[in-house]
């Protein structure tokens, strides 16, 4: 990773003009920057160190209570909570929740414009690998809300709290319905750029001191704050839209399924040193030592009743995959389930003696399943898409390809 970071700045819609800057990681001082017209090339940067910040505006963001185990669970939960509060048309929404435990900032955000501003990044020669809200990332103290006017765009920042951005007009009106909600307490309210008097009239008699402040520089606040965003602050490349670690995931499938061999072998070993020694203690030991790592490896396993013949079903399951002519003929299909957690790959069925295979997909909403499809479009010229269908709750689609 270098020690300089590439900002993209959106602007009010993915055609618009972007700013951008470079900035030193260390300091976050401003080095250089820009502005990036439509079929111009960006800096060059690797992903790791090009950043896209978007405007506030563009995403509705809620602090919700979100005892979930994973961020995919948190992010199913999340289209429940906001259920009839968005503009965004449900299909087309995508949610991206910040790190925390129980409470978290969740961002709503419209999948198609997300993807647009990620393909024009593309078009100049970048890929971003975090994308970030301006309102989400800029920096208050505990308890704090900034009301900050970046020349007719008004950011209100609550930290943790939540955020907002907004024309500047409409801030003032919203301010004091969006403090009502906030889920803590605001012990003052920090303006601007904006008439710290007119917001002050505009608020319940037992609001928040209202205190101006002097003018800031929003290019190098919003420079130093992507430079270490708050980790409380949704980044919007996950989901559909993370850069895939399929590496990682291939390791960790491959990892798994030596782990199950490892224990495998030392179970063999144990039974043969138990039957050499004829000593129950030393079996007993061996025993509980193997139960252990193959809870451990089988986390989803409750109880141990025959450890070899669980050891042997796990490892049948682990190599099944790579067993399945289908499969091993085109690791498309997997490549597909790794990059898209939400899609499940029902059914696999090969046509023999022709090169035809069938598969049968299934995600619990449709936007996860077009999403997979159109990634597995791009990988091969073959594909023949059926009709989506809803079944047990699931939607599901059947395509055909040629197997390689």
């Amino acid at each position: 990773m270098s020690s300089v970071l590439t900002i993209l700045f959106a602007g009010e819609n993915p055609e618009a003009p972007f700013n951008w800057a470079r900035v030193s990681r260390d300091s976050g001082k401003l080095l250089q920057k820009g502005e990036l017209r439509t079929g111009e090339a960006a800096p060059s940067a690797a992903a790791a160190d090009t950043m896209l910040v978007l405007p506030g505006s563009e995403a509705q963001i809620k602090s919700l209570q979100l005892p979930a185990s994973s961020d995919v669970q948190a992010r199913a939960a999340a289209a429940y909570l906001f259920e009839g509060a968005l503009a965004i048309d449900k299909e087309h929404t995508v949610y991206a929740v910040g790190a925390g435990a129980g409470r978290r900032l969740v961002a709503a955000v419209d999948r198609r414009r997300l993807q647009r501003w990620i393909e024009r990044c593309n078009e100049a020669g970048v890929n971003p690998s975090a994308i970030h809200l301006d309102c989400a990332i800029w920096p208050v103290s505990p308890g704090v809300v900034q009301v900050v006017d970046l020349g007719g765009h008004a950011v209100v920042g609550g930290g943790s709290l939540g955020s907002f951005a907004i024309e500047s007009d409409l801030a003032l009106a919203l301010l004091p319905s969006w403090l009502a909600q906030a889920p803590g307490e605001v012990s003052s309210i920090q303006v601007s750029g904006l008439d710290a008097a007119a917001i002050a009239s505009r608020l319940p008699q037992l609001a928040p001191m209202v205190e101006p402040v002097a003018a800031v520089d929003g290019l190098a606040v919003l420079c130093r704050a992507a430079c270490a965003p708050p980790n409380y602050a949704p980044d919007l490349r996950q989901g559909e839209f993370a850069i895939a670690g399929r590496k990682g995931a291939k390791v960790g499938a491959w990892g798994f399924a030596f782990g199950l061999a490892i224990v495998a072998a030392l179970l063999q070993l144990g039974v043969m040193a138990a039957d050499g020694m004829r000593d129950a203690q030393a079996a007993a030991e061996i025993s509980a030592a193997n139960e252990k790592t193959f809870l451990q490896l089988r986390p989803a396993t409750r109880r141990i009743t025959n450890l070899r013949a669980q050891v042997t079903a796990a490892l049948n399951a682990a190599r099944r995959p790579a067993a399945n002519p289908a499969i091993s003929s085109s690791v498309l299909a997997a490549d597909i389930v790794k990059a898209h957690p939400e899609v499940r790959l029902d059914e696999v069925r090969r046509d023999t003696p022709g090169q035809l295979v069938t598969l049968r997909f299934s995600a619990a909403q449709p936007a996860a399943l077009d999403a997979a499809m159109a990634d597995l479009g791009k990988m091969t010229s073959s594909l023949k898409i059926g009709q989506m269908q809803t079944a047990e709750g699931r939607v599901n689609l059947t395509v055909s390809m040629e197997a390689s």
